[in-house]
């Protein structure tokens, strides 16, 4: 399974202490605003160039390897081959005017599905990881706690995931949306260190979901 190396992040917020004036061509700082109270993080859009994603892959042995700038990135269990490939996105500097909170959000992410039949889930990300993290190491200097931010509680908040999708027909590329927890990207935005944003792994046997970054629209994007 693949993803494609770009994403949204959209945020809807509510009783802002101070109402927006002329906001739906006001940018909220590095997202931009589009509506009175929402505002959207997509690199390249709006001045905002904060996501953070790649891949890591228990591929080759040792500590791994991994990849955050080409335009492609997987998320693989190959039981041939013996190894795991799993992809990592985060938005840096996620911010809403003082007195906002978070009512939705909601993840935008597009796909390019040859396979079919994949479990493809996601969780959020406890550890903090930067673009050395491997299979092994999350930093330079620290580990994952269990190899591929796999340790509950540790490398990732839950066992339960942020939200999970089993509908996959070998269609091609496609863009999805997903739904994420107000709660938890309240906490991103008030306290950044939290904002570690997610991990996606597919735990169907030898299916291939990939990705590509073709043009700055399929880059993710997020919503608050």
């Amino acid at each position: 399974m693949s993803i494609w190396k770009f994403c949204s992040l959209v945020v809807v917020t509510g009783s802002l202490v101070e109402p927006l004036i002329g906001c739906s061509q006001r940018e909220l700082n590095l997202g931009t605003a589009l509506s009175a109270d929402t505002a959207s993080y997509q690199s390249g859009v709006g001045g905002y160039a904060g996501t953070v994603d790649g891949l890591i892959t228990s591929s080759g042995g040792g500590t791994g390897g991994n990849d955050f700038t080409s335009n492609s990135t997987l998320i693989m269990l190959n039981t041939a081959s013996n190894y795991e490939a799993e992809a990592l996105i985060r938005w840096d500097g996620i911010s809403l005017p003082a007195g906002a909170t978070v009512t939705s959000a909601q993840v935008s992410l597009t796909f390019e599905d040859y396979a079919g039949g994949h479990d493809m889930r996601a969780y959020y990300v406890k550890s903090a990881w930067d673009t050395n993290a491997r299979w092994v190491p999350r930093t330079s200097t620290q580990n994952w706690a269990t190899p591929g931010a796999k340790g509950v509680g540790t490398d990732i908040t839950s066992s339960t995931p942020a939200f999970s999708d089993t509908n996959w027909t070998a269609a091609g590329v496609q863009t999805r949306q997903y739904s994420l927890d107000p709660t938890v990207v309240q906490g991103w935005v008030n306290t950044p260190s939290t904002d570690q944003g997610i991990v996606f792994t597919n735990s169907v046997a030898n299916k291939q979901l990939g990705s590509t970054r073709p043009d700055t629209q399929r880059s993710p994007t997020g919503r608050s």
